[in-house]
């Protein structure tokens, strides 16, 4: 085709992507697609291929909020309906487990457009199961302060459309890097601004009610 493409990898790292992209601005591109690891990580860029004229199309994730992508200089979204592909691909397994068990929902990161509408399809599903259970470890919660989401956006609608009394905090401990000490304070932080009804069914009443000899220790 005599198309000569160029690659860069920002390993889930809104810095190390932006300043990747940064270092190549003033080359000579035909057009920029690129994949946002969050939402306006890549503004800056984008408003800079703008004024040298050069197309930029977002993909999966959006660039910039849907109201600004004209004005950054974003000619079109190339995403899936990531709503949807939650809703269908999270009924397939509740279907597969008639709908009974304790589910793990690694998520993605916070200010992924992507990541944030397929937790959407996940919980609207799971919401229809009460007898599903949904574990909370680091990783949501981690990715939840970053980017311009907060423990509250993030976290407080998965609880409010799942329902604390069905969630249950699991600190993934050995996996994670940090101690378990570490992983207690980073969760109780995270989800200080829940009523402390709804912070003692995830820290423990959930597990109590799944675990019943834990009540006997």
């Amino acid at each position: 085709l005599n198309v000569d493409i160029t690659w860069v990898d920002g390993e889930f790292d809104p810095e190390k992507q932006r300043n990747q992209i940064e270092s190549v601005l003033n080359r000579n591109w035909d057009f920029c697609c690129f994949q946002a690891v969050q939402i306006d990580s890549l503004a800056g860029a984008v408003k800079k291929l703008k004024q040298r004229g050069v197309p930029v199309i977002s993909m999966d994730t959006l660039l910039v909020s849907m109201d600004q992508m004209r004005d950054s200089g974003v000619w079109l979204e190339v995403t899936p309906d990531q709503v949807f592909m939650g809703e269908q691909s999270t009924q397939y397994l509740m279907e597969k487990i008639n709908g009974k068990g304790k589910v793990i929902h690694i998520g993605g990161l916070s200010a992924h457009s992507g990541a944030v509408g397929r937790q959407q399809g996940f919980d609207k599903v799971l919401a229809k199961y009460p007898n599903v259970y949904l574990k909370v470890t680091h990783r949501p919660i981690e990715q939840s302060m970053k980017g311009k989401a907060t423990p509250e956006t993030f976290l407080g609608k998965a609880v409010k459309e799942f329902g604390a009394e069905r969630m249950m905090w699991g600190s993934n401990f050995p996996a994670a890097p940090e101690t378990l000490p570490e992983l207690i304070a980073m969760a109780r932080k995270a989800l200080s601004f829940l009523p402390q009804a709804d912070q003692d069914c995830i820290f423990y009443k959930t597990a109590l009610k799944l675990y019943p000899a834990l009540a006997k220790k």
